[in-house]
């Protein structure tokens, strides 16, 4: 009865959380420009765009997809079981992107604080004390608030020196559960990993060697980045704590399982020439001194427990050590998603200080201090609290870029409208030419390919970039312009609002296009002999 009873409050805390990540996204639909449409998207706007780009191809029907940001040929064998699933919601649910993708997110808020909850279990056994680290966990931040944008940038561009709180998602999961569904689905497999793998440790048995393994096999086709963290922490723990073979052929047993996931995102990595690309990209970390920046009293705790329990550490503290130290070496190995690895740090760290708050800071003030001993609650969430304002200072400072750039943010009402037209009424991966910042938006709502429009799935995206720009310049050739839109094979050419800030080259008159759609400004226009 009083196992339901806490699972009640951690559920009712959970769909707290989540309603209050929707906040800011109300506040800023309340405040967008006049004749726009809110993306409900936070955060950086290329990644949401393209993790839409891949829901909506699942959502027309494909499990084996491409990127919808080049026009280059491309194999089309990338496989993603969380963008499927995704999509095959938004077709079910009858949604449009924009309601199902937020949706999604809200759903995910609430099983990730809820697998914390049960992570805790390995290591504590009160609801007290689970609770406190949960919440804490999922709030924390750290010092971030304390400096001003000005000095914020002066640290990175003179020291390498960032506040991981305020600019990296994966360092922490209050931002996390704010803007990205696809980190939370990532997060939900490395815990459930973690807990079926100590689960496995204390009580080797096959069926979880099958359950662990497949767990793996899922978490290393969504994000496989996260396979490092489970091999580093993993191993170190089994060296740490001196395992026995038996242990030893169980973990192989699941990266048997996991391994053809990962032979599989290998093989993508070099023959698909655009998977090729994209994985060049570079995600590098911050200095050191970073960690105390973004994850600020938790870290400074955790380290204090560990240097205090040090002689006698238990297998299960053994573990979150061996996960955090496994991370620092990672981190600065010569890899090129370093960064990435920051996913779920803050779960150790945060363990880490709540035993330290429970086994040696409350019994200390409790005999010291009555009032400590009478209210020991108010102490707790004063010390969570003391963890919050860098999340505040990130709502805020989100808003304040949503203020300077709208665009960011929202389509301008007639372009949106021309989007719902092209979803209706074009076959999917039709290429349709458009401006840079007109691509970014495109593939995810309508289903279209587009030339450019990302900056690290678009093949070559600085020079096409510049490209998409002189098209649309009034002084432009026709013959470079049709020249491009041949050798692309584009079947449409759109004129919206990004298009019109550059300039009027009078499409209406051009004899290799005809209209199709025109509507409050907005113009579509199909490309004569396209595909020739």
């Amino acid at each position: 009865m009083n196992q339901r009873k806490d699972w009640f409050v951690v559920l009712l805390f959970a769909i707290i959380v989540s309603l209050l990540t929707l906040v800011p996204y109300l506040v800023m639909d309340a405040n967008k420009p006049a004749d726009s449409v809110f993306l409900y998207t936070m955060g950086n706007n290329y990644d949401q765009a393209s993790y839409q780009a891949w829901i909506k191809q699942a959502e027309e029907g494909k499990i084996l997809t491409g990127s919808n940001y080049t026009t280059e040929r491309q194999p089309g064998k990338f496989f993603n079981p969380f963008f499927i699933l995704c999509g095959w919601f938004v077709k079910v649910t009858g949604l449009s992107m924009i309601s199902a993708y937020q949706v999604i997110r809200l759903l995910l808020v609430i099983i990730v604080i809820l697998i914390l909850f049960k992570f805790s279990e390995i290591f504590m056994k009160g609801f007290k004390e689970r609770f406190f680290f949960t919440v804490l966990v999922t709030l924390s931040s750290g010092f971030g608030f304390l400096f001003s944008a000005k000095w914020l940038k002066f640290f990175q561009e003179t020291y390498n020196l960032v506040s991981l709180d305020l600019w990296v998602p994966e360092a922490n999961i209050f931002i996390t559960l704010l803007e990205k569904p696809l980190f939370m689905t990532a997060l939900i497999l490395v815990l459930l990993t973690f807990i079926l793998l100590l689960k496995l440790f204390k009580t080797p048995k096959r069926s979880t060697v099958y359950f662990a393994g497949l767990v793996m096999f899922f978490l290393a086709l969504i994000h496989p980045y996260d396979m490092a963290t489970i091999y580093g922490a993993i191993v170190m723990y089994l060296l740490w704590s001196k395992a026995d073979r038996t242990r030893w052929v169980c973990f192989a047993g699941t990266v048997a399982i996991s391994s053809p996931a990962m032979i599989y995102e290998y093989m993508l990595s070099v023959y698909d020439p655009f998977m090729r690309e994209w994985g060049k990209t570079l995600t590098l970390s911050s200095t050191i001194y970073s960690y105390l920046l973004g994850f600020g009293f938790v870290i400074i705790v955790a380290v204090v427990f560990a240097v205090k329990k040090w002689q006698k550490l238990e297998k299960t503290e053994i573990f979150l050590l061996s996960w955090v130290v496994s991370h620092l070496i990672l981190a600065y190995m010569p890899i090129r998603f370093e960064r990435r690895l920051l996913l779920g740090l803050s779960v150790p760290l945060a363990m880490l200080a709540s035993l330290w708050f429970f086994k040696y800071l409350l019994p200390g003030l409790s005999k010291k201090y009555i009032f400590v001993k009478n209210h020991a609650l108010f102490v707790m969430c004063v010390c969570i609290l003391l963890t919050v304002p860098s999340n505040i200072r990130y709502v805020v400072d989100e808003y304040d870029f949503f203020t300077q750039y709208p665009n960011n943010y929202c389509l301008n009402s007639a372009d949106y409208d021309a989007y719902l037209w092209m979803d209706k009424n074009m076959q999917r991966d039709t290429v349709v030419f458009a401006f840079y910042s007109t691509g970014v938006y495109m593939p995810g709502l309508t289903g279209c390919k587009v030339y450019a429009g990302h900056y690290d799935q678009t093949l070559d995206s600085e020079r096409k970039k510049k490209l998409t720009g002189v098209f649309y310049e009034k002084s432009t050739s026709d013959y470079f312009r049709t020249t491009l839109l041949k050798n692309i094979r584009a079947k449409y050419l759109y004129y919206g609002s990004f298009e019109k800030s550059i300039g009027d080259p009078g499409f209406d008159t051009k004899p290799y296009l005809t209209k199709v759609y025109d509507e409050k400004g907005v113009k579509i226009y199909k490309v004569l002999g396209a595909g020739s």
